[in-house]
């Protein structure tokens, strides 16, 4: 409960934007928030909003909205159960603390908060570009984008996908979704990644998926199953009679020419094995047609 003090402080913050600069001396909000004290809290938004909008460097800012968002949980909550009650102001104030929440990269609280806005239909701010469900789309998966390991969030992203499935955005915003999914799930799931990846292509070319659609295809060509070499061995009376000679002649030859070994060419990818059936093992690997006229 803020002091008799604390409240004038607050109204005459709230209409001067030079006092809301200055640090205010409030206790913090508890979840048993009353309904009663709704003018003070919407007091304290805008004296937070005027100071944190003043502060130039972008850490600091951030910082002061994670201090500041520790007032407001318990008018969310509240403000959550009972819809109904709320205005344009209240809504506007829910909407830019979100948008905080969101700034501080508290990604599932603000899912929670922006399901409940986008079910009630409130608008981004009125100077800004993108419609909510956009700003909220393309902010949390820009900075998963950032992030050292997107798959510890894949369930976060698999929540936003939810939340904006059927929603009207701009193919870019779309892409960075699809793409940050395709991150999530590159290591877990490679097929399902490049489905994603290549649906992000479609919508936006210079979204940089291609380099991770090449690894992909890299790596499922290196997946095929090995060529069995021992397939191709042959015995010594099969090999001489490829060399059109006796046995025996074919391994004198064998062991004094073995440069001169007639050879079974086995395909490997972009590669030939050749191996000699005189001798148990693979002796050479080199481009095709290197061993003709042997």
């Amino acid at each position: 409960m803020l002091s008799p003090a604390a409240q004038h402080r607050l109204k005459v913050s709230a209409e001067s934007p030079e006092l809301a600069s200055k640090p205010l001396s409030v206790e913090p909000v508890t979840d048993d928030y009353s309904a009663t004290h709704e003018p003070v809290f919407i007091g304290q938004f805008k004296a937070d909003f005027y100071r944190i909008k003043q502060i130039k460097s972008r850490t600091r800012r951030t910082e002061a909205k994670r201090l500041a968002l520790s007032r407001y949980q318990g008018w969310l909550n509240t403000f959550m159960q009972q819809p109904n009650h709320s205005t344009g102001t209240q809504a506007g104030m829910f909407v830019w603390l979100l948008l905080w929440h969101l700034d501080i990269n508290d990604w599932r609280r603000g899912l929670v908060l922006a399901q409940f806005a986008l079910a009630q239909g409130f608008f981004a701010p009125k100077d800004f570009s993108r419609t909510l469900v956009e700003t909220v789309c393309e902010e949390i998966a820009g900075g998963i984008l950032k992030a050292t390991e997107p798959a510890d969030y894949v369930d976060i992203i698999t929540d936003l996908m939810t939340l904006v499935a059927g929603q009207d955005m701009t193919d870019p915003i779309t892409a960075k979704l699809y793409k940050v999914y395709g991150l999530a799930k590159l290591t877990s799931q490679p097929d399902e990644a490049k489905t994603y990846f290549l649906q992000a292509l479609s919508l936006d070319a210079g979204i940089g998926v291609k380099r991770y659609l090449k690894a992909l295809d890299t790596t499922h060509k290196a997946r095929k199953a090995p060529v069995d070499i021992q397939a191709y061995s042959l015995s010594a009376r099969a090999a001489a009679q490829l060399a059109n000679m006796t046995a025996p002649a074919f391994l004198r030859h064998a062991k004094k020419w073995p440069e001169k070994l007639p050879y079974i060419a086995i395909p490997v990818g972009t590669r030939t094995l050749y191996r000699s059936p005189a001798r148990s093992g693979l002796f050479k690997t080199a481009p095709r047609g290197y061993f003709k006229g042997c």
